[in-house]
Parts: structure tokens; sequence; C-alpha cells
């Protein structure tokens, strides 16, 4: 492509989509909604399957109520949506420098414009990649986001599948 950074950030970023449309495709696939049980601090996360509930978890607890809620907010629907929002931002910064760079050759069109729009798409894919910035080969140059804990300074402990 020609961009050191979107060249490195396309290396980065394409094979954690892969892993998380992998993921997202292995799980539970329907729309999952959160149901109270039990006590009043008891949430479960089902999914109705033709008519009949499957239950893939349980949440207790005085945050039950808004662990639930999150889990079922991100079921598989939207995940794959995500993933794909974020592919078509790569798409559209990897494209936007190649124009760039046939201009800049000599090709015909508005090499501002064409520079413009090829920054602000790498922009959005720095600010995509600033998620990821606990794993390996995270550059924190990428980070655009003040107040972002920077890897190892998460104010929650991660469950690190890719270690």
């Amino acid at each position: 492509m020609g961009n050191p950074t979107a060249d490195a950030l396309t290396a980065f970023l394409t094979p954690i989509y892969d892993e998380e449309e992998r993921q997202i495709r292995s799980a539970s696939q329907g729309r999952w909604r959160s149901r109270g049980f039990g006590r009043r601090d008891s949430y479960a996360i089902v999914i109705d399957n033709a008519g009949s509930p499957v239950l893939l978890g349980a949440f207790e607890g005085p945050h039950s109520s808004a662990d639930a809620l999150h889990a079922c907010r991100h079921d598989p629907g939207r995940g794959l949506r995500e993933v794909a929002a974020k592919r078509s931002r790569l798409a559209l910064m990897v494209e936007a420098h190649q124009l760039k760079d046939q201009i800049a050759a000599g090709g015909r069109g508005d090499l501002a414009m064409t520079t413009g729009r090829a920054v602000m798409a790498t922009l959005a894919v720095r600010h995509d990649a600033t998620v990821y910035c606990d794993r390996p080969g995270y550059r924190p140059e990428w980070n655009l986001q003040s107040g972002v804990p920077a890897a190892g300074e998460a104010a929650y402990s991660t469950h690190r599948s890719w270690s």
C-alpha cells in the first residue's frame, strides 16, 4: 500500500477480526434475552429456540441484571455486524491510500482531497485498534483516545484466550 501506519494496522487488525468472527460463529446463535429467576439478584441469559428457551448462562449478585443485559446486547448477531463494520472501515482505509498513491503517481484526481480522505480513514481505524491495546503487536502510537488505559493498565481484568 505504501503507508506504513495503514499497512501495520491492516496486518494487526485482520487476524483479530478473523478470530472474532470465528468465535462469534461458534457461539450459540439466536437472539439472546435476559430473564430474572429465583432470587431478586439472579438473572439468566436464554435463547428462545423454537419456543423452548435454552439457558446459556446465569448471573448472581448485585450487578447480575446489568451483567446479563450487557451480555445480551452483545449477542452473535450484533457481534457479526460489528466485525463487518470494522472490516468495512479497514477496507475504506486501504482503498483511500491506494487511490492517494495512484493520484500522487500522476493519476487524475484531487490529491489534497484524497489525502484527507486517507488520513481520516486511518484515524478511524486507529480508534478501532485502541480497543485491542492489550493484544501483542499493538503500537501505543495508534492510541488517539485520552483517558483510555494503555496495555497493562486496564481498569478490570480480562480473559486472554489469545495468550
